[in-house]
C-alpha cells in the first residue's frame, strides 16, 4: 500500500471510503463483462448473414435453405423470450444468466461441430433459446448491480456490446469463416460464451429475482392503446431492411462482389453506420418526435435501397451506400423505444421487451421473405423487395402513429416513465 492510501485509510472514514472505491471499481468490473457478454451473443445473432455462402457451400444447401438458419433463430427468439421470461423469472439472477449462457454455448456448438443440415437448425434454436434468456439477464443485472442515479448510463453501456458487435464482431467473424471455415466461427464464439460464464460465476454475486410478470400480464400490455400499432412497425422496418441483409452475401455476390475480404468492409460499414443512426435517432426523437423520426427511417430506408439498386456496382460504391442503408435503418430504432415508453406507463418496460421480440420476428420472417424473392425473381429484387417494405412502413407510421401536434403529450408521457 502507497503512503498516500495508508493515510487515506488512517484518516476518519479513510476506510469506508477505500471499501467504497473498490465496490464502484467491482461494479465497473462487471458492467463490462456483462458488455462483452452482449458483444458475444450479438455476433453470434448477426453473423449468420456474412457467412450464408459458406455454410450453404460446406453442409450442400442451396443460399435460400442457408438462410433459414436465420429464420429458425430468430423466430425461436421472438417466442421463447416472453414464455422463458416467465417461466423463470424467480430465479435468482446470477444463475439464470448461467444457465442461459449454458444453452447458448451449447447451441454453438452443435454448430461448430457438424455441417448436417438439420443439426446446424437445432443449433441455432438452441443458441437462439439461450440468446434469448441473456439478454435480457444481463439488462437486469446491469440495472441491479449500479447505484439510481448511473442505472441509465449502465445499462447503455452494456447494451453498447451488442452495437460494437455489429461494428465489429460480424465483420471479424464474417472474416475468419472465409479465411478457416463457418464451424471455427462458431467454435470461437462458443468458446467465448463459456468463458464468460465462468468468468460471471467467479464475479458476480448472487442476485435475486425481481418481481415476476406472469405471461398474462405481457400479453395484455400487448394491447394497450396505440401499442399493436408501433409494435407492427417494428415488425416491418426490419422484415424490409433485413430481407436485404440476411442474404446480403449472395446479393453482392451476384453484384459481382465475391471476394470475403471485400464483404467484410461492406459489413462493417453496415455495423458503423448502424451505430450512428442509433444515436442520429435518438436525437431526432428529441427534437421532432417518434412519428417524424420513423418516417425519415423508412423513407432513407428505402432510397438507400433503390441506390443501392441502381448504383452498388463497385466496392466503394456498395461501401458507401451500405452505410446509408445501415444509417437509415437503425434511425427509428430509438425512437420507437421512446414511444413505447410514453404509451406504456408503468408497463413501458414490458412493451420494450415485446418490441425485442417483434424486431426477432422481423428478422425471422425476412429469412422466409428472401428466399422467397430469390426463387422466384432472384438476388437482384432483393433491395427492391426492401424498398417496397420500407415504404408501407411510411404508410403505416402515417396513418397510425400520432400526428405532430400530440407528439408534446407523448414526451410528457415519457417523462412519467423513467
Amino acid at each position: 500500500m502507497t503512503d498516500s492510501a495508508r493515510s487515506t485509510v488512517n484518516r476518519p472514514g479513510g476506510i469506508v471510503r477505500l471499501l467504497d472505491w473498490r465496490v464502484v471499481m467491482s461494479v465497473k468490473r462487471n458492467i463490462f463483462l456483462l458488455a462483452l457478454t452482449m458483444f458475444i451473443v450479438g455476433t453470434d445473432g448477426f453473423v449468420v448473414a456474412g457467412v450464408l455462402g459458406d455454410i450453404a457451400e460446406q453442409s450442400g444447401v442451396s443460399i435460400e435453405a442457408a438462410g433459414q438458419l436465420i429464420t429458425v433463430f430468430a423466430l425461436a427468439y421472438a417466442i421463447a423470450s416472453p414464455i422463458i421470461a416467465s417461466v423463470f423469472g424467480q430465479m435468482d439472477r446470477k444463475y439464470f444468466l448461467i444457465l442461459s449462457l449454458a444453452v447458448f454455448s451449447l447451441g454453438n456448438l452443435i454448430v461448430a461441430l457438424t455441417a448436417d443440415y438439420s443439426l446446424l437448425m437445432a443449433g441455432r434454436v438452441i443458441s437462439a433459446l439461450g440468446a434469448s434468456a441473456v439478454t435480457p439477464a444481463v439488462i437486469m443485472i446491469a440495472g441491479m448491480i449500479s447505484p439510481p442515479e448511473r442505472r441509465g448510463r449502465a445499462i447503455s453501456y452494456v447494451f453498447s456490446g451488442l452495437t460494437i458487435a455489429t461494428i465489429l464482431g460480424v465483420p471479424f467473424g464474417t472474416y475468419l469463416s472465409h479465411a478457416m471455415d463457418y464451424q471455427s466461427l462458431f467454435l470461437s464464439i462458443t468458446i467465448g460464451g463459456a468463458v464468460m460464464l465462468a468468468v460471471l460465476s467467479a464475479a458476480l454475486s448472487r442476485l435475486p429475482s425481481p418481481p415476476n410478470v406472469s405471461l398474462r400480464q405481457r400479453l395484455s400490455a400487448v394491447r394497450m392503446k396505440g401499442a399493436p400499432s408501433t409494435l407492427l412497425v417494428t415488425v416491418v422496418v426490419y422484415l424490409s431492411a433485413f430481407t436485404v441483409y440476411s442474404y446480403v452475401s449472395a446479393y453482392y455476390n451476384g453484384r459481382g462482389i465475391t471476394d470475403g475480404n471485400e464483404l467484410t468492409w461492406i459489413l462493417l460499414a453496415f455495423g458503423t453506420g448502424g451505430a450512428i443512426g442509433n444515436l442520429l435517432g435518438g436525437r431526432l426523437t428529441d427534437r421532432f418526435g417518434p412519428r417524424t423520426t420513423n418516417i425519415v427511417s423508412h423513407l432513407g430506408l428505402c432510397a438507400s435501397f433503390v441506390l443501392i439498386s441502381l448504383a452498388a456496382d463497385t466496392l466503394i460504391r456498395a461501401i458507401v451506400l451500405t452505410f446509408i442503408w445501415g444509417v437509415c435503418g437503425w434511425l427509428l430504432a430509438p425512437s420507437q423505444q421512446y414511444r413505447l415508453l410514453a404509451l406504456g406507463g408503468a408497463r413501458a418496460q414490458i412493451l420494450i421487451s415485446w418490441n425485442s421480440s417483434c424486431m426477432y420476428l422481423g428478422i425471422g420472417l425476412s429469412g422466409i421473405a428472401g428466399a422467397l424473392v430469390i426463387q422466384t425473381l432472384g438476388t437482384s429484387a432483393l433491395t427492391w423487395a426492401g424498398a417496397a417494405g420500407a415504404l408501407l412502413g411510411v404508410l403505416l407510421t402515417g396513418t397510425l402513429y400520432a400526428p405532430a401536434r400530440e407528439e408534446n403529450r407523448l414526451a410528457e408521457g415519457a417523462e412519467k416513465a423513467v
